[in-house]
C-alpha cells in the first residue's frame, strides 16, 4: 500500500475518533519514512486529539524542523504549548505561523488567545480586531474579544461585540450566553434571562446556561421559576456542585434554611474543597442565627487551607459581624500583605475602620477599592455611608449620583442613595425614589423598610 493511501486511512480514522487505529497507521508511515514532516504533523494531531499534549509538542517540533515553512506545524505547536501552560513558547510558535501566513485569521485569533491568557489586554485586543478585519464572520473572535473587555469592566463595548456576532449567527449559544452574563452584570436581569433562554434553545440541557438562568431568575426575585430551573439542572446532572450550591443559596434567600443547608452540604460532599459552598453554608448559619456554626465552618476550612485568601476573607467578615473587630482586622491586614490591591480586602478594611469609628482612615482603602475596581457597588455604598457619618451628606449623594449615571442598573446603590436622602431629611425625594425602587424590587427588605419611614 502506498504512503498516500496510508495517510488517507489514518486521517479517516482520526476523523472518526478511532485514535488507536490512526496512531497505529501513522507509526507505520513513520517507520517507512522517518524524514517526512507530514507524519509528525499527523502524530501531533492525533496526540492533541487524545490530550497527550507533551507528545504532540515533540512531534510538531520535529515536523517544523523537517519543514521550516510549515504553517500548520507552528500553529498546532502553539495550540499544544498553550494546553500545557507554556504561554511564551506558544506565542513564539504562533508568531512564526503568523509571519508565514499573515492573512490567516485563525492564527491571529490563536495568538490573541495566548496574550489574553497572560493578561496582555492591549495586545490581545489588537489581535482580535485584526482577526475580525481579516474575517468579519469569525464568531469566536467576537466572543473572546467581548469576554476580554467584559473582564476589564468595559461592559457596553462587550455587549456591542456580542450583538455584532449574533447579527452573523442569531443562534450562536456561546454568544447568547456571554451576552446574558454582561447584561446580568449591568443589573438588566430580564434581558439576561431572555439571552440564557435563547442560548438553551440552541443548546438544550447546557448546564452552564441553566445555572446562570437560575441565578438571574433569583436576582429578578422569580424564586419559583429559579427553583424549577435548578431542579431541571440537577435532573440532568445530579452531582453538579454548582447547581446544588445555587439551589442552596436560593432556598436560603427564601428563609428555608434547613433545605438550604442540605443542598450546600451535598455540594460539599461531591466537592469537599468547593469554597463557594463552604462560604454560603457559613452565610446560611448566620442568617439562621447560628453564627457560632458559621465561624466553625470557616475555621475548619482555613485549618485545612491556611493560604486560602477567600476563606480568610469570609472568616474576617463573620468576626466583624460578631463585633470582634481586632481579630477581623488582623486577618484583613494579613490578606492585604499578600494582595495589596485586592478590592474586596480593601473594602473590608474600610468597613472595619468605619465600625470602630475611624472614619477618616476608612476613606483611603475605600477609594483605593474603587480605583482598582470602578464598577463596585458595595464599595461606593460603603464610601457614601462613611462620608454621611462624617456629616458630608452632600458629597456622599454626589458620589452616588455620579456612580449611578455610569451604572444605572446598580439597585443596591440606588437604595443607598434613597436611604441617605431620608437620613438627610429630603423626604419627598426619598419617597419618590423608594416608590420607584419598589416597582423594580417589591420584596427587597431595605426598600420596604425605607418606605415605612417615608
Amino acid at each position: 500500500m502506498d504512503l498516500s493511501r496510508k495517510f488517507q486511512m489514518a486521517q479517516q480514522a482520526l476523523s472518526f475518533y478511532d485514535y488507536e487505529q490512526a496512531e497505529k497507521i501513522a507509526w507505520e508511515i513513520r517507520e517507512e519514512s522517518s524524514e517526512l514532516s507530514a507524519v509528525y504533523l499527523l502524530l501531533g494531531n492525533i496526540y492533541t486529539s487524545t490530550q497527550r499534549y507533551q507528545e504532540a509538542v515533540e512531534n510538531y517540533l520535529q515536523a517544523s524542523e523537517l519543514a521550516p515553512d510549515s504553517i500548520e506545524a507552528y500553529n498546532n505547536l502553539g495550540i499544544a504549548y498553550r494546553k500545557i501552560g507554556e504561554h511564551q513558547k506558544s506565542i513564539e510558535a504562533f508568531q512564526k505561523a503568523h509571519r508565514l501566513a499573515p492573512e490567516r485569521a485563525d492564527i491571529t485569533y490563536n495568538l490573541a488567545n495566548c496574550h489574553k491568557d497572560i493578561g496582555g489586554l492591549q495586545e490581545a485586543e489588537n489581535l482580535y480586531r485584526e482577526a475580525l478585519e481579516k474575517e468579519p464572520g469569525f464568531l469566536m473572535a467576537y466572543n473572546n474579544l467581548g469576554t476580554l473587555l467584559q473582564h476589564h469592566d468595559r461592559l457596553q463595548e462587550a455587549i456591542s461585540l456580542f450583538k455584532m456576532g449574533l447579527e452573523k449567527d442569531p443562534n450562536h449559544p456561546t454568544l447568547r450566553y456571554n451576552l446574558g452574563i454582561a447584561l446580568e452584570q449591568r443589573g438588566q436581569y430580564e434581558e439576561a434571562i431572555d439571552e440564557y433562554r435563547r442560548a438553551l434553545k440552541s443548546k438544550p440541557g447546557w448546564t452552564r446556561s441553566l445555572n446562570n438562568l437560575g441565578v438571574a431568575l433569583q436576582k429578578a426575585e422569580k424564586y419559583q421559576e429559579a427553583e424549577q430551573v435548578f431542579q431541571d439542572l440537577l435532573r440532568i446532572d445530579p452531582d453538579n456542585h454548582q447547581g446544588l450550591n445555587n439551589l442552596g443559596v436560593l432556598l436560603a434567600a427564601q428563609k428555608k434554611f434547613d433545605q438550604a443547608e442540605e443542598y450546600l452540604q451535598k455540594a460539599l460532599n461531591y466537592k469537599p474543597d468547593y469554597q463557594n459552598a463552604s462560604i454560603n453554608l457559613g452565610r446560611v448559619h448566620i442568617e439562621a442565627g447560628e453564627e457560632a456554626l458559621a465561624l466553625e465552618e470557616m475555621q475548619r476550612v482555613l485549618q485545612r487551607e491556611p493560604d486560602n485568601g477567600e476563606i480568610r476573607f469570609h472568616l474576617a467578615e463573620i468576626l466583624l459581624r460578631q463585633g470582634k473587630t481586632n481579630t477581623a482586622l488582623h486577618h484583613v491586614i494579613k490578606l492585604l500583605h499578600a494582595e495589596a490591591k485586592n478590592p474586596n480586602y480593601l473594602l473590608l478594611l474600610g468597613r472595619i475602620r468605619r465600625r470602630i469609628g475611624s472614619h477618616a482612615k476608612a476613606l483611603p482603602p475605600l477609594e483605593n477599592a474603587l480605583r482598582v475596581k470602578p464598577h463596585f457597588d458595595d464599595a461606593v455604598s460603603e464610601l457614601a455611608y462613611t462620608l454621611a457619618e462624617m456629616n458630608r451628606h452632600g458629597e456622599a449623594l454626589e458620589r452616588l449620583e455620579k456612580y449611578l449615571a455610569k451604572h444605572p442598573g446598580a439597585l443596591s446603590v440606588a437604595i443607598t442613595k434613597a436611604e441617605l436622602e431620608l437620613d438627610k431629611g429630603i423626604y419627598e425625594q426619598a419617597r419618590e425614589h423608594f416608590q420607584e425602587l419598589y416597582r423594580k424590587s417589591p420584596r427587597d427588605e431595605r426598600i420596604l423598610k425605607g418606605m415605612l419611614h417615608t
